[in-house]
């Protein structure tokens, strides 16, 4: 059957007596940082998924990635305050 061993004890018992303990590595958060889409683009988010796409300021109806704006896209007037989807091909850096 299985036995259980404290923490401590468990710790002890696997490192060797050479060994120094290494110290705590603390991972800094992620930072937020809204997407805007590129000059000469307009943002604009599905109103259910949240995706976010882009479009030219010449057009109104096809986003950069081929895909055609329906009701539920609304253009965003300044980028959104939390973490979105992007859509791959609309952000793609080389269309950037």
């Amino acid at each position: 059957m299985w036995s259980r061993i404290p923490r401590q004890q468990a710790d002890d018992s696997s490192s060797t007596s050479g060994e120094e303990p290494r110290p705590d590595v603390v991972k800094p958060s992620p930072v937020f940082q809204p997407a805007s889409a590129p000059e000469g683009f307009d943002s604009w988010q599905h109103k259910k998924l949240r995706t976010l796409h882009s479009m030219s300021v010449d057009n109104t109806r096809v986003f950069a990635c081929g895909r055609m704006a329906g009701v539920l896209h609304e253009k965003l007037q300044r980028a959104p305050q939390f973490d979105t989807p992007l859509c791959s091909n609309c952000f793609n850096k080389s269309h950037a």
